[in-house]
């Protein structure tokens, strides 16, 4: 056999061999499937999955600074985060007599049939203040003298997981009058259940409770007040439930009351604040109700 046979029969055996490894390659790495899906081999499960679990329980956006921390002695809770955040509502009528302008609270961040709750609640309140100012004839501004108008907002008094109040202010003027008027409101809600929360809901005996309210309003309204102010203060804190339960919010030191304008002393005192501590309403306290939490 010449050269040129020898290096023929040398090409054909390399070009077997290479063939024969290229097939138990490919039988090796597929098993049954003659063609691999390298797919598999270059999609990388784990950062897919990493980035979603890390983002499974939402947080609050940073926009929504209004949301209050939860108060420190209160056991935190694991689930949905209470959010409060704010909503301009604007409106003024044709004729200019009246502007409004309300930063109306909204609850979000709670299931979204619980928010709808509270929110609806919370509107109907806005609603009822606003159609107070509103809802008659206001009078026509004076020459020089500026339209109606009414300026509504709120604060968190507590956002727990288990509570939310909201205090609502009002500042009014009526065109032609001397000054301008304030009114105070709230609104206080069961987190879990988003059921608004009346005064009395929070008594075993509310006569008894409202006897407490009276004699320790007037003592803390005297001393924040004057006892020159003694006998309108005394006007506006008998124990009847009126007086107590237009503004008053959970605040884990105590219940605390605010007080309409001249109805515990002089305009000039404005809307005066006063919280009772929770040990003086104690033997009136439902353990099983809203304020249970708050004794010992």
């Amino acid at each position: 056999m010449n050269t040129s046979d020898n290096r023929g029969n040398r090409r054909i055996g390399i070009l077997a061999s290479f063939a024969l490894f290229a097939s138990f390659a490919a039988v090796a790495c597929s098993g049954s499937n003659p063609t691999p899906r390298i797919v598999y081999w270059t999609d990388s499960p784990a950062p897919a999955t990493a980035t979603p679990a890390a983002k499974s329980t939402p947080t609050p956006t940073p926009t929504e600074t209004a949301t209050p921390t939860p108060s420190p002695t209160l056991s935190p809770s694991p689930g949905p985060t209470l959010i409060v955040s704010s909503v301009l509502v604007t409106s003024s009528a044709s004729n200019g007599r009246w502007t409004m302008t309300f930063h109306k609270p909204v609850v979000s961040g709670i299931p979204s049939a619980t928010a709808a709750t509270i929110n609806a609640a919370i509107n109907v309140k806005v609603n009822a203040l606003i159609h107070g100012f509103n809802g008659s004839s206001l009078p026509i501004p004076a020459s020089g003298d500026r339209p109606s108008t009414f300026d509504g907002n709120f604060t968190v008094a507590l956002a727990s997981p288990t509570l939310l109040s909201l205090q609502l202010t009002v500042d009014q003027y009526i065109t032609g009058a001397a000054h301008p008027s304030h009114l105070a409101a709230s609104v206080n809600f069961a987190v879990a259940s988003g059921s608004a929360i009346a005064l009395p809901d929070l008594f075993t005996n509310t006569p008894g409770a409202l006897s407490v309210l009276s004699l320790r309003s007037r003592t803390l309204l005297v001393t924040k007040l004057g006892a020159s102010e003694a006998a309108t203060i005394n006007g506006g804190t008998t124990a009847v439930l009126t007086n107590f339960d237009e503004a008053w919010a959970f605040t884990t030191g105590g219940l605390e009351l605010t007080f309409q304008e001249y109805s515990v002393g002089p305009y000039a005192d404005g809307s005066p604040n006063i919280v009772i501590a929770w040990s003086d309403l104690a033997a009136n306290i439902r353990r099983d109700g809203p304020a249970g939490e708050f004794l010992p």
